[in-house]
């Protein structure tokens, strides 16, 4: 939960816990109640800052086996250490009290963020969601699952980072506890229950993809896959739809969908887990490459012709003149041939040899000298 939360979430009246001190924390205001527990603001003057207390209910924390699962699995996920796992700082009991503290965001939760956004594109819902997958994926490698995801269990801070909180399932847990928490999950919030929790599978990394994909859906057409109303009838309703229904298409919701992003979508909330994507990351990596598909495809470029520069455009158009082709050497016009008077050929003739003879006799004085 948030600050910004905290006054829209917390139940009139006094708080017993408000203003005293837990452990080295001093609670401030109550920031939201839960079925089992109740989280508040307080100072931590260790770090100096504001952090958030998970106390469990006293009356559940009367029940021994209830207060030390609480300790354990809080202490199990606080070992989780993830940039977008909301980070757990400390975890203990005091006089039967027993509580964790963790990272306090300013930014409130997706449910709120999608509330005043509306319908999301979906590169802006893959750049939203991607740091999501990838920690539900580091979660369940390390043996976590969710098992309790929902767009009021994501935060944001005023940066725009996101956060994954409220694991309530370690992959420890055992098939019973599994089972209750799957329960209490769906009466809480049906639309983000898996077909397998329905059927009491218990919370497994299938349930927290599927709820993903709820997610994805809900941001890129504005509303979850199905629907309550706000009674036990329609949660009921709810949960048959979740394991026998096929949910509308998303781009009859938001025609701008195109037909691959649609796709991708569907195969995410399909009732067989074998049928959907094996990890979050590689969801979010078809949902950009769908959308990607979905793009019109250029226009094909037009002939070179009609591609021509303003420059040649107007050079072709300019008149030109006709270009001198070379006549073949027969078809040449020879010049005409004149013909001397035989006493001037011979004029010539002894002229070039009286040259010729003066040469010689050049010649032979300059051997001489």
């Amino acid at each position: 939960m948030t600050m910004q939360d905290a006054r829209s979430v917390a139940t009139e009246g006094d708080d017993s816990f408000i203003g005293r001190r837990l452990g080295r924390y001093q609670i401030e205001t109550a920031l939201g109640r839960g079925k089992d527990a109740t989280v508040y603001a307080a100072h931590d003057p260790i770090i100096g800052c504001t952090v958030a207390i998970k106390v469990l209910d006293p009356v559940v924390a009367r029940d021994p086996e209830v207060r030390g699962r609480f300790l354990r699995e809080a202490a199990a996920l606080a070992q989780l250490r993830h940039p977008h796992i909301l980070p757990i700082y400390d975890v203990a009991e005091r006089d039967g009290v027993a509580y964790l503290a963790r990272q306090l965001t300013d930014g409130g939760t997706l449910r709120s963020y999608l509330a005043e956004a509306g319908v999301l594109p979906p590169g802006e819902a893959c750049a939203l969601l991607r740091p999501i997958a990838v920690a539900l994926d580091y979660a369940h490698r390390q043996g976590f699952v969710h098992g309790n995801l929902r767009p009021s269990n994501i935060l944001r801070t005023t940066e725009g980072q996101v956060f994954l909180t409220d694991f309530i399932v370690p992959g420890e847990a055992t098939p019973t506890t599994s089972a209750a928490t799957t329960v209490v999950s769906a009466i809480a919030a049906p639309e983000y229950v898996s077909p397998e929790q329905v059927r009491g599978g218990g919370a497994v990394a299938s349930a927290d993809l599927y709820v993903l994909g709820v997610i994805l859906y809900e941001a890129l057409t504005g509303r979850p896959p199905f629907r309550a109303e706000g009674t036990d009838e329609s949660a009921r309703n709810i949960l048959t739809q979740q394991l026998q229904s096929m949910p509308p298409a998303p781009n009859t919701l938001n025609p701008a969908l195109g037909p691959a992003v649609a796709g991708t979508l569907l195969r995410a909330l399909a009732k067989r887990p074998a049928e959907r994507y094996p990890t979050g990351s590689a969801l979010l990596f078809a949902l950009g490459d769908a959308e990607t598909q979905d793009i019109p495809a250029e226009v094909a470029s037009p002939p070179m012709s009609a591609s021509l520069s303003h420059h040649e455009a107007q050079r072709d158009a300019a008149p030109r003149a006709s270009p001198i082709v070379a006549a073949p050497l027969a078809e040449r016009a020879m010049p005409p041939v004149v013909a001397l008077p035989l006493y001037a050929q011979r004029l010539i003739v002894g002229l070039v040899g009286l040259v010729a003879l003066l040469a010689g006799i050049l010649v032979g004085l300059l051997l001489v000298i």
